[in-house]
């Protein structure tokens, strides 16, 4: 039972596989025409970044729909740069070339969307793994393409297995979409606290130094790094947050529990404290947890313990906007790895409205925030759904019969 029970074949027996564009010569770039779109310039799914794509003449698609015709299941799979990642050529997307940097399979063989699954799996993807050539841009010839191996049941198991992963690929689209237009209104919303109240004479809020109204703290004034040892507590940098304060225990280095010691003399995780990036991730404002366990917190972060006057949610969330955000612009030293100084983030300007407006934007912002993270949480959850199912579909170890 299982995968042994399914044909395998190279991809040229179910599939054209076809050279979008062999003269591998990059055409004119035109102001006004179609996308000539580059394995780098779509996603899995096939929607196109314009933004990067190189902009060609409409007489290239003419010349190229001799070649492959959009309105068919195609599937692009990248040669150069990108090995192996699997798209679906969309044909709801306008006029539109596909460069060199994919090959284009045309399935006779095997049921389209059965096939991308199939590659998008570690059993085919392995098959990229040290088979390359070139030294600063990995790539493969069409003919290597042309002899990758693909495992397939009996075509109407083909359909069952689509059929369930687009299902779950169904559902995992209807969360991304609310999560970018839940990100699009919080955007708006920090958006509107520069225009409404940054620049409007009628209602413009204080502008305050952060030295004014918070202890800006050096968790670490040594700057020298502590010894790492087997097993300890984090020693956390700005690269080891997210945004949230949660702590990537794979990246940190650990030091001695006396570490923590010597640094609670300076800092209480227990006080809503937030950190700011001020080593490479200049700017990167992070919420520091008092509910992770121990751990110290490295001079790449300078650490702000607000007083009164500002409320600290309304500073995380201020202090994201890009009214503050520009201030690190164009003050930074280091030619390969930006850094400001301490005395640099106590003259740092926010905003120190009344108390009552500061609380109606946190508890707008928290609310939607929470939203976003629960939408997250279930993106994450369907994910990792469909990596079970790919496993267990794709394999053979569960059947569809």
């Amino acid at each position: 039972m299982g995968i042994n029970e399914w044909k395998t074949v190279e991809i040229d027996a179910v599939a054209n596989v076809i050279d979008p564009h062999p003269s591998h010569r990059a055409p004119k770039e035109v102001e006004n025409g179609i996308p000539f779109v580059g394995i780098g310039d779509i996603d899995e799914n096939g929607n196109i970044n314009r933004e990067s794509a190189r902009v060609v003449s409409d007489s290239v698609f003419d010349e190229h729909r001799q070649r492959y015709d959009l309105s068919k299941p195609l599937i692009g799979i990248g040669r150069v740069a990108s090995l192996g990642k699997v798209i679906k050529l969309r044909n709801d997307l306008g006029r539109y070339a596909v460069s060199p940097t994919m090959a284009v399979l045309d399935f006779y063989g095997l049921d389209p969307s059965f096939a991308y699954y199939y590659m998008c799996s570690t059993d085919f993807q392995k098959q990229f793994s040290g088979s390359s050539n070139g030294s600063t841009r990995q790539s493969v010839g069409m003919q290597y393409i042309r002899k990758l191996y693909i495992r397939y049941p009996s075509y109407e198991e083909q359909k069952r297995i689509a059929d369930s992963m687009l299902d779950i690929d169904k559902l995992i689209e209807t969360i991304q979409k609310s999560i970018v237009k839940k990100m699009n209104v919080f955007t708006g919303v920090l958006q509107n606290i520069e225009k409404k109240h940054l620049n409007s004479r009628a209602n413009k809020w204080p502008i305050v130094s952060i030295g004014s109204v918070a202890f800006v703290i050096d968790p670490h004034p040594s700057h020298r790094a502590p010894i790492e040892v087997e097993n300890g507590i984090p020693f956390a940098g700005i690269g080891d947050f997210d945004e949230n304060g949660n702590i990537n225990f794979q990246s940190t280095r650990l030091v001695s529990a006396k570490v923590f010691e010597e640094h609670k003399t300076r800092y209480d995780l227990n006080n809503n404290l937030i950190g700011i990036g001020r080593i490479a991730s200049l700017g990167k404002v992070i919420r520091l947890r008092n509910d992770i366990g121990q751990y110290t917190v490295s001079p790449t972060i300078a650490i702000l313990d607000f007083k009164n006057e500002i409320d600290s949610t309304f500073a995380y969330y201020y202090m994201k906007t890009n009214a503050f955000q520009e201030q690190f612009s164009l003050n930074s030293s280091g030619s390969t790895r930006q850094s400001v100084g301490m005395n640099y983030i106590r003259t740092l300007q926010i905003a120190c409205p009344s108390m009552r407006e500061q609380k109606e934007v946190a508890e707008t912002l928290e609310e939607m925030n929470q939203e976003l993270y629960l939408l997250r949480k279930e993106l994450n959850k369907l994910k990792n759904i469909k990596k079970g199912m790919m496993e267990e579909l794709l394999t053979g170890k569960v059947r569809l019969v």
